[in-house]
C-alpha cells in the first residue's frame, strides 16, 4: 500500500501525457517511423526496427496522433517506475524513489521525449530494464539475473545502437568490483550475451544481406571525422547537455555520476558503485568522444537514467556531512535548479500545442510541429484533380513522411534524393509513365530536374504555412506529367524484403 499514491501520480502523469501527445501534429521523424510501421521488416536503413514495432501495435485500432505516440508515453511512464523502485531499493527509502523519479520527469529532454515517439523510447526502457536486471545480480549474486540482462540487452539493440554501450560499462565495472570481479570469470554473463545477440539476430541478418547499410550509415553518422575542431565539437555537445538537462541541475547530476562512486568505495557499497559507473562511465566516453566529433545532444540519455538515481540520495548525503549553513545552501541550490528545469518543461509545454507564450529561437519547433496537417490538405486538393495512380514527389523526405501520413488518402510521397531511406519502399522504374504532384519547399525547388523527368510540368499554385502571422515554410505545387525516370533518386542499396 505504500506504493499506492506514487503509482497515484504515475497513472495521472501517463494520462495526462497520453491526451497531451494529441495536441499537436507529429514532427517529421515520427511521421517517418509510423511508415515504417505501415513496412514492417527486420530493420530499416537508420535505425534497427522497434520503434516500428511498437507503433505498429499501438496504431492497430487507430492512426492519430496519440495512438502514434502511446509507446513513447508507457515507455517513459515504465522507465519511470524502474527508477523509482531501484532508488527505493538502494537507499531503502520510498521518499528517495520518488524524488528521483519526479526528478527523471522533470528533466526538459524527458518531459519533452516522452511525447514523441522516436528510436530513444524503447531504448530508454530496454536500457532502464538491463541497469535493474545487472542491479539485481550486484544485490543478490544470483547468476540467473544475466540471462534476464541478456534479453532485454538484446531488445535493447533491437531499438537503438547505442545499446552497446552497456555492455562495456557493465564490464568494466565487473573488473573493479571486488564482490562482482569473479562474474568475469563465470559463464553466465556470456550465455547472457549470447542470448542477446539471438535476440538480436534479425538486425544482424538483415544487415547481412543488405549491404550492412543500417551499421555503415550509423557508424558514419557517429564517428565521422568534422574537421579538427575539438573547442567547437566539445561546446556544442556539453552545451546542449546543459539545456536539454536541465540547466544548473545538469552539474548536480553529473557531480552525483561521480560523488556516489566515491561514497561506494568508501562504504563498500557495490550497489552505489554499479550506479555510478553506469552513469559516470558513459559520461567519461562523451566526454573524450565530443572532442573527436559532432555529437547529437540526446546520445546520452541513457547515462542520465543511473544519474537520477544517484542525485536525491546524493544531496543528502553530502549536506549532511557539511557544516549545517554550507549543506543548506547546497540543498537551496539543488531546490533552485529543479525549479528552473521544471519551469523549462512547462513553458515547453505551454508553447508546444498553442505558441501561448514566446519563445527565442522558435522556429524550428515550429518546423516541426506544426502545419503539416493543413499543408495535406492543400496537397490533397491538387490530387483530387488529377489521375488516381498520381503519386507526390517532395524535395526532402520529411515532407514525403508527412504527406504519407496526413493526406486523408495516403497517397505515397518519394524525395527527390532519399539518401537510400527509400530504397526500401520503391524504386525508380516503378513509376513510369506515371503523373506526379510535385511538392516542395520554393527554397528547394528543382524545375530543371523537373521537366528534364516529365513529359510535362505546370504549376498548380503556391502555399504559405504560416504559425501567429509568422511565416513557417512556404510551398510550390507542380504538377507532373508521363514520368520518365530520373527525378527520384533511391541511392543507397537497394533493401531486400
Amino acid at each position: 500500500m505504500r506504493q499506492a499514491p506514487f503509482l497515484l501520480l504515475l497513472t495521472g502523469l501517463t494520462l495526462f501525457r497520453i491526451f497531451f501527445s494529441s495536441l499537436f501534429n507529429l514532427s517529421p521523424d515520427e511521421a517517418y517511423y509510423w511508415l515504417w510501421s505501415e513496412n514492417l521488416r527486420a530493420s530499416y536503413y537508420d535505425h534497427p526496427p522497434m520503434v516500428a514495432w511498437f507503433i505498429a501495435i499501438s496504431t492497430l485500432f487507430s492512426e492519430a496522433e496519440w495512438a502514434v505516440r502511446l509507446p513513447a508515453v508507457l515507455s517513459g511512464s515504465a522507465v519511470t517506475w524502474v527508477v523509482y523502485i531501484m532508488a527505493s531499493d538502494i537507499f531503502s527509502s520510498r521518499k528517495m524513489g520518488t524524488a528521483s523519479a519526479i526528478l527523471l520527469n522533470i528533466l526538459p529532454v524527458i518531459a519533452i521525449g516522452g511525447l514523441i515517439i522516436t528510436p530513444d523510447n524503447a531504448f530508454c526502457l530496454f536500457w532502464a530494464l538491463s541497469l535493474y536486471a545487472g542491479y539485481k545480480v550486484v544485490e543478490t549474486q544470483k547468476p540467473g539475473y544475466f540471462y534476464l540482462l541478456g534479453f532485454f540487452f538484446g531488445l535493447g539493440l533491437l531499438s537503438k545502437y547505442t545499446m552497446a554501450l552497456f555492455a562495456p560499462t557493465l564490464f568494466l565495472f565487473l573488473l573493479c568490483s571486488p564482490e562482482n570481479r569473479h562474474w568475469v570469470f563465470r559463464k553466465e554473463p556470456y550465455l547472457g550475451l549470447a542470448l542477446s545477440l539471438i535476440v538480436f539476430s534479425p538486425v544482424l541478418l538483415w544487415n547481412h544481406y543488405n549491404g550492412w547499410a543500417s551499421f555503415n550509415f550509423q557508424l558514419q553518422h557517429a564517428f565521422a571525422y568534422n574537421g579538427f575542431e575539438p573547442l567547437k565539437h566539445f561546446g556544442n555537445f556539453w552545451g546542449a547537455q546543459i539545456g536539454l538537462f536541465g540547466g544548473a541541475l545538469f552539474f548536480f547530476l553529473l557531480a552525483a555520476s561521480f560523488g556516489l562512486g566515491w561514497i561506494g568505495i568508501k562504504k563498500k557499497r557495490d550497489d552505489y558503485l554499479y550506479i555510478s559507473f553506469m552513469s559516470a562511465g558513459l559520461f567519461i566516453f562523451f566526454i573524450v568522444n565530443s572532442v573527436r566529433s559532432n555529437m547529437e545532444g540526446n546520445w546520452a540519455v541513457m547515462a542520465y537514467i543511473s544519474a537520477v538515481i544517484a542525485l536525491p540520495a546524493f544531496i543528502k548525503h553530502t549536506a549532511d556531512r557539511m557544516k549545517e549553513s554550507a549543506g543548506a545552501k547546497l540543498k537551496r541550490g539543488y531546490i533552485l535548479s529543479l525549479a528552473l528545469a521544471a519551469f523549462a518543461s512547462i513553458y515547453i509545454h505551454i508553447y508546444v500545442p498553442a505558441a501561448a507564450v514566446p519563445m527565442p529561437d522558435s522556429g524550428e519547433i515550429n518546423r516541426r510541429i506544426y502545419g503539416w496537417d493543413m499543408l495535406a490538405i492543400e496537397t490533397q486538393k491538387r490530387l483530387d484533380e488529377m489521375k488516381p495512380a498520381t503519386f507526390i514527389a517532395t524535395s526532402r523526405y520529411q515532407i514525403a513522411t508527412e504527406l504519407i501520413y496526413y493526406t486523408p488518402s495516403h497517397t505515397m510521397a518519394y524525395p527527390v534524393a532519399g539518401r537510400g531511406r527509400f530504397a526500401q519502399f520503391a524504386s525508380d522504374d516503378m513509376f513510369i509513365g506515371h503523373d506526379a504532384l510535385y511538392v516542395t519547399e520554393l527554397k528547394r525547388l528543382e524545375l530543371d530536374r523537373a521537366k528534364a523527368s516529365f513529359e510535362k510540368v505546370e504549376p498548380a499554385g503556391r502555399y504559405t504555412m504560416e504559425r501567429n502571422g509568422k511565416v513557417v515554410r512556404r510551398f510550390i505545387f507542380l504538377k507532373c506529367y508521363n514520368y520518365k525516370g530520373g527525378f527520384l533518386k533511391f541511392n543507397g542499396t537497394e533493401q531486400k524484403k
